[in-house]
Order: C-alpha cells, then structure tokens, then sequence
C-alpha cells in the first residue's frame, strides 16, 4: 500500500491485481482524444434537487452501498465503434441527439441532466436539448415520457461481472466489520474504484526535475516518472494536483 499515495490509486492496484481475470482485463480499454471528450460530456454524478426546504414531520432514507450496486450492472467494453444507427434498442453504448422532457402534467419532476457550457449550470430543464447520453439511461427516461431523436452514437460490447468479485469481497467485509475502522476502510474500496476509474486523464507539462523537486512532487501533485537520467535528474509527466 505503500506504492500508491491516494486510496482511489490503491484501490484500482487492488483491482487490477486481484480481482480482473484475463478475459475483462483485454476488454478494458483506455479510451483518449476526441471520442473520450465526447463521451465525458455525458458522465454526470449524483443528482440532486431539494424542493422543500424545511419539513416538519419526515422519515430519513439512507441509499446502502448506491454506486457500488450500480457497478454490478453491466458495462461498456471493448474498442468503441461509430454508428449512425436510429434504433436506441439496437445500442449498448453512448447515445448523441435531441432529447425532449414531457411537460409537468405528465413528469412532475425532470431527472435527465444537462450541462450548459457557457454558464457552468448543470441543470435537468423542460422542452428540448442536445447532449451525449449512455444507452441504458435514456432507456430508462422513455418510460417516463422522454424522447430522443439519435444523430449518432458509439458501440460497445456488453460486459458482464465486470466488478462483481471486488465488491462482493469488500461489501461482505463492510457488511461484518466488528470494528468502525475495518468497517470505514471497506467502505471506501467500495467507493473509490469507481471514481478512480472515471478520473479525466490531464497532463499539464513533463518537466526535468532532482531527487529534491521530485520529493516535493510526491506530496503535491499527480506524476509519472517517464526516465531516470543522469546526474540524479528525473524525466517527469506533471498531472493535477492531488488535492483536485
């Protein structure tokens, strides 16, 4: 444990060490460049609205184990692959085209996120708007009411059990933990791998740097060690900053 300095990167070590079996792990694919922008545009986290502020005699629900239920579901693997296709049934992938959200008559509350660039508002509105969604999402929203009118979209194989094992081992452990502590580190490996794995890829600059900045980067920021030249001099990939 000693080797990873956040517990998201240890988390993805125990994984992919432990965990991934030969079949998933050639089916995980590391998408770059334009395809991975288009398909982030259409990763969203938890969505949340508060309509009444304050209440006055209520029941407190608490979701257990929420997104590591959900990474029990099947996922997108595999290269993905343009297509124009117009059928959302015939998609397992990402989906871009004009979504429409019925009226407040017929969905008193709107769940489909939308992102608008120019304000930084993430927002679920009424009427009309484009955006890149996942499959399985929009199918969900048609039961609601939604609709969508598909430009064009990206293919993926359907993987199945992807994460069972890893969660199955760290739930049970959350699940009997006689202690707060082993009970609070099981519970953040259920957590973590999944926003490790959805993390953007950014590199700022690779940089020549000692042994003296290399050790002030250990504390500060994300970095690759690319080559170790001469002179006790280090060739460094430069990402975000840890505290990001």
């Amino acid at each position: 444990m000693t080797d990873y300095r956040t517990f998201p990167g240890l988390s993805l070590g125990i994984f992919t060490s432990k965990f991934l079996n030969n079949d998933n792990a050639n089916n995980l694919k590391v998408i770059k460049g334009e395809i991975e922008k288009e398909i982030r545009t259409g990763y969203f986290g938890g969505n949340v609205d508060v309509y009444i502020n304050e209440v006055k005699t209520a029941y407190y629900y608490d979701m257990n184990s929420q997104y590591p239920f959900a990474m029990l579901n099947d996922m997108p693997v595999g290269d993905p692959v343009l297509t124009y296709e117009k059928d959302l049934n015939k998609y397992f992938g990402f989906v871009y085209g004009e979504i429409t959200c019925p009226d407040r008559q017929n969905l008193l509350v709107p769940f489909i996120q939308y992102k608008n660039y120019n304000h930084f508002i993430n927002s679920c509105p009424r009427g009309k708007f484009k955006r890149m969604i996942f499959s399985e999402e929009i199918k969900y929203a048609l039961k609601f009411g939604y609709k969508i009118n598909i430009e064009y979209g990206y293919q993926f194989e359907r993987g199945k059990d992807i994460f069972k094992d890893y969660i199955d081992y760290h739930y049970e452990i959350k699940k009997t933990a006689k202690d707060n502590i082993t009970k609070n580190i099981a519970k953040l490996g259920l957590n973590s791998l999944y926003g490790r794995m959805g993390m953007k890829d950014i590199v700022d600059h690779v940089k020549v740097v000692d042994k003296f900045e290399l050790d002030k980067l250990d504390k500060k920021f994300n970095h690759e060690i690319i080559a170790e030249l001469d002179n006790e001099k280090f060739l460094v990939r430069i990402g975000s900053s840890l505290s990001s």
